[in-house]
This record gives structure tokens, C-alpha cells and sequence, in this order.
């Protein structure tokens, strides 16, 4: 059996590339060095589902309750909030973003699959996630 767990996500996903800046800082030694700022609205989501991860993660497993740093799989079922075209490559980037930033994933390198339902539900949240360690290949 594999073992994972659920996440379960209610505002609507925004684009994760799409709401970031990148500005350039000047070192002492007159390099720019880029730095990517997120838009308000990327930071207001993302501090929206961390909170509801959080209430979540105190019913995970042990295992699931420390940073991971393996092999894992997401299953995603995504509901739209609303009518409009939306990005998936950028969705994608932020749940990835969203799995670091909440120390689930030492770094999304780890997510080597993802199975992406686009289902036309009608009600419930904006997504269900499942989260699974991958297996040892024998």
C-alpha cells in the first residue's frame, strides 16, 4: 500500500509563474542580482492555503508531519471557481511552490509524477490533493 496523504485546497489557484516579478538588486560590488517578488494577490493565496495546510497537517501521519526529501507523486483533482481559462503549467508551479514554502517537500525535485484531473464538479473546493511516497523500484 502507499502510503500519502490528502490536502484539501479552497480558494482558487492562481498562476504561479505569472504573479511573480523579478527585480534586480545592486551588490556592493555593483552586480544586479535578480530577485522574484510575488504580486499581492500570489502572497495573499498562498498565505491562505498554508493556513489551511497547517490545520490539516495535525492530522497527518508522522512521517508526513517533517519535511520530505523523496521520491513523491501528486494526484490532483481541480475545480474551477469560476469561468475563466486558466494556466495549468502555472497552477502547477504554484502547488509546487506552495509544497516547499509549507515544508512538505524539501524542494519540488522530489515531485516525479503528477496526474491532473480537470473535472467538472460543481461544488466543493478549488482542489483535492493527494500526496503519495513513491515506492523503492525493485
Amino acid at each position: 500500500m502507499t502510503s500519502g496523504i490528502d490536502i484539501v485546497l479552497q480558494a482558487q489557484i492562481p498562476s504561479g509563474k505569472n504573479q511573480v516579478r523579478t527585480l534586480y538588486a545592486v551588490e556592493k560590488d555593483g552586480r544586479k542580482v535578480p530577485r522574484k517578488i510575488p504580486d499581492a494577490r500570489f502572497v495573499f493565496w498562498r498565505e491562505l492555503a498554508g493556513h489551511e495546510i497547517l490545520e490539516q497537517r495535525a492530522l497527518w501521519p508522522a512521517q508526513f508531519k517533517k519535511r520530505l526529501a523523496q521520491p513523491v507523486r501528486l494526484l490532483i483533482s481541480y475545480h474551477p471557481l469560476d469561468n475563466r481559462v486558466r494556466d495549468l503549467p502555472g497552477m502547477l508551479d504554484a502547488l509546487f511552490h506552495l509544497m516547499v514554502w509549507t515544508n512538505i517537500l524539501a524542494d519540488d525535485r522530489w515531485i516525479r509524477g503528477v496526474h491532473w484531473d480537470y473535472l467538472n464538479r460543481t461544488d466543493g473546493p478549488c482542489v483535492k490533493m493527494r500526496l503519495e511516497v513513491c515506492e523503492e523500484s525493485a
